[in-house]
Order: structure tokens, then C-alpha cells, then sequence
């Protein structure tokens, strides 16, 4: 990590205690990426990992069987040796932990809405509290970036997976398209946490979308 030791974020970013909801596509590639801003992570996912996985997660063929959390804790361990992760190999419920800085990258809004309740219910006095969700399909990544103040409207954007227009499975994730998703969201958590520390004007709007096939970018949420 020394190369980026000098940066003015990096002190404050190092040891930084981060949760993170799903090992699958976006959370794996999620959690490899906040592991290099010097954060710690605690990691759930109770699901393992399958053959159709090597598409679109950070798995190998000799973790396919392995617990997500389990064989993301290994993986880590071999990219950033620094990085403290602990695997809870479990479904996230309303009775587990939450912290000040929550990242939810599941692929159902019920899990993200248990997540969400999780944080939100807590008097969060500090200032680095946020929750970031991720979300992707095969071409498009969409980006929250949700405080106390959004509470209600990011709520409305939990709409039921019936709402949602069926992909085949092979075509719900691809590996491009959620590394961007993780590397978005490791660039805001950055920018939250050096704005919120005073250290220069950083932009973290609460709403990105990106099309990958439009290479359209847009902070605009049409469905709301």
C-alpha cells in the first residue's frame, strides 16, 4: 500500500471498518476494491460459489463449492495481505451487526431493504456514516449513495423483484460491467469519507447511472 500511502485520504480510509452485504458478482469485485483503499471489511454471504459464477465473480475453478465469504476472505488475503476481513459465512438478517459505513451488493431488494432498516435505525453520530448500494445488469450499473436525510426516498427505489423485467442468468451480470459497479463505489466511499473530513470538495452525487452500451452517464432516477 505504499504507493498510495501519500494520498490525503489514506490515513483517514486505513482500518476503516467496513460491512459489506454479498460475495457475489458486485461484492466480490467490491470488496477486492475498498480492500485497497486501506479499508477493514466485514463480509456476508451465506450462498457458495457454483461453475456459472466463474462468468461474472471474482471466483476461481478451485473455489467453486466454497462459502462466497469464505473463498473472498482467501482471495483478499492474496491481494491485500493488510486488509482485516472476516467472513460470516450467514444469510444478513434483521438481528445482524451493522456499522457507520454499509455497502450492500445482493441480488434481490429484500436484502438491501434489511440492510437499509439495519442502518437507518441507528442514531449514527458519525460523521462518515453512509449506506452505498450497488446494482448492475449486463450493461448497466446503477450507483446509491443514501444518508439519513434519503432515507425516504431511497425507499422507493426498493421495488419488488416482480417489478423488474426477468434476464436469463447468464446475462444479469457480466465481469466488465461489475468491476466498473466497484470501482464506483470504491471512489465514492472515498470521496464521501476525505469530504466529510474536510479534506477538499469532493462530489458524491446520491444517484449514478451508467449505460455501458450508450456510454451515457446520468444522475438522474426517471422510475422516481
Amino acid at each position: 500500500m505504499q504507493r498510495q500511502s501519500g494520498a490525503t485520504w489514506y490515513p483517514i480510509l486505513k482500518g476503516l471498518e467496513v460491512i459489506i452485504v454479498g460475495a457475489g458478482g458486485l461484492g466480490s469485485f467490491i470488496s477486492l476494491s475498498v480492500s485497497r483503499l486501506g479499508c477493514d471489511i466485514t463480509l456476508f454471504d451465506y450462498d457458495n460459489y457454483e461453475s456459472h459464477n466463474l462468468t461474472g465473480q471474482l471466483v476461481s475453478h478451485n473455489q467453486v463449492g466454497m462459502n462466497k465469504a469464505n473463498a473472498i476472505k482467501d482471495t483478499i488475503s492474496m491481494f491485500t495481505p493488510s486488509c482485516n476481513l472476516d467472513a460470516i459465512p450467514e444469510k444478513y438478517t434483521s438481528d445482524s451487526i451493522t456499522g457507520p459505513i454499509v455497502i450492500v451488493g445482493p441480488d434481490n431488494n429484500e436484502a438491501r431493504k434489511i440492510a437499509f432498516d439495519n442502518w437507518v435505525s441507528v442514531n449514527w453520530e458519525n460523521p462518515n456514516a453512509i449506506f452505498l448500494d450497488a446494482r448492475s445488469g449486463w450493461d448497466v450499473i446503477e450507483i446509491f449513495c443514501v444518508t439519513k436525510k434519503d432515507a425516504d426516498w431511497y425507499y422507493n427505489t426498493l421495488l419488488a423483484s416482480d417489478s423488474y423485467a426477468e434476464e436469463s442468468c447468464s446475462t444479469k451480470q457480466t465481469t466488465y460491467c461489475v468491476q466498473m459497479a466497484a470501482s464506483f463505489i470504491a471512489n465514492y466511499l472515498k470521496n464521501h469519507i476525505s469530504y466529510v473530513n474536510g479534506i477538499g470538495a469532493y462530489d458524491v452525487p446520491r444517484y449514478t447511472n451508467y449505460n455501458l452500451t450508450l456510454m451515457e452517464l446520468s444522475n438522474d432516477l426517471e422510475y422516481l
